[in-house]
């Protein structure tokens, strides 16, 4: 018998969950299935309250909100790159490698001026110490000791932004009515005048970190015999239905629906 787990990824803009898993054989025979004891529709959203923005005077028609950057991991190459790109890393682990899979990240350099960040999303982990980046421009540096990939906020939804300055009195401007967002910068629609300004942002984010994942309904599963346990997990054992036959398995890699944790079969 072997086991054969579920790898998950999160959608970051919509937090919808992909389960996909590899390594079995074709012929091999589904023995049972592992179900989780509870499931997630969605990664939870989480608040950002009245998070202080730095605003110039004058007439101002774009914001950026400051990152929720976590530096998940430092490279000591220089190079700028652009288009697709495979980049040495240091720190990355192959457990936590997966997590980041699909991750929009920006790059920045660790010194030097004139550091033009660019946007990119993780393409893929080749390796522990290696990431491959979709780049959405060429990164812009002079900086001599190489660049920091950063975590990038997640998509901002249902944005309340609070502005009041010199001439505008305290109000509250909404998202897709009174500004758009793309990435974390903010379009207004009408521009930010006057001295002074006092501004803060209030949104949620999903979260797209898989481990992070917060299982919150539980599964019943009816249609079953029983149950049995396989390195501490349970195995669903279905009395009738597609796994009551034992089908074999037509491919060695595929996507599964978001209940299940992990396939046995009989290889």
């Amino acid at each position: 018998m072997a086991r054969i787990l579920v790898q998950s990824v999160v959608n970051p803009t919509t937090g919808a969950i992909v389960n996909s898993f590899s390594g079995a054989s074709a012929g091999d025979t589904i023995e049972g299935v592992i179900l989780r004891k509870r499931m997630c529709a969605a990664a939870y959203s989480y608040d950002v309250i009245d998070q202080s923005l730095a605003v110039a005077n004058g007439n101002i028609t774009s914001i950026t909100v400051p990152t929720l950057y976590n530096k998940i991991r430092s490279s000591g190459a220089t190079a700028a790159p652009g288009g697709i790109q495979t980049i040495p890393l240091t720190g990355l682990t192959a457990s936590d490698g997966s997590s980041f899979v699909g991750q929009r990240v920006q790059l920045h350099g660790t010194t030097g001026s004139n550091l033009i960040p660019a946007n990119a999303t993780i393409a893929a982990l080749p390796s522990a110490t290696a990431v491959t980046l979709t780049m959405d421009a060429d990164y812009t540096s002079d900086a001599t000791t190489g660049y920091e990939i950063l975590l990038a906020p997640q998509t901002i939804l249902n944005a309340v932004l609070t502005i009041q300055s010199s001439n505008i009195t305290k109000k509250n401007l909404t998202q897709d009515t009174d500004f758009t967002v793309v990435n974390n910068v903010i379009t207004l629609a009408t521009a930010y005048t006057g001295n002074d300004k006092i501004t803060s942002i209030t949104y949620k984010y999903i979260d797209a970190i898989t481990a992070n994942l917060v299982y919150d309904v539980p599964v019943y599963p009816s249609n079953t015999l029983g149950s049995a346990t396989m390195d501490g997990s349970t195995i669903i054992l279905w009395n009738q239905g597609m796994l009551a036959q034992a089908p074999e398995c037509w491919a060695t890699s595929g996507t599964v629906n978001s209940v299940i944790e992990a396939l046995i079969t009989d290889a």
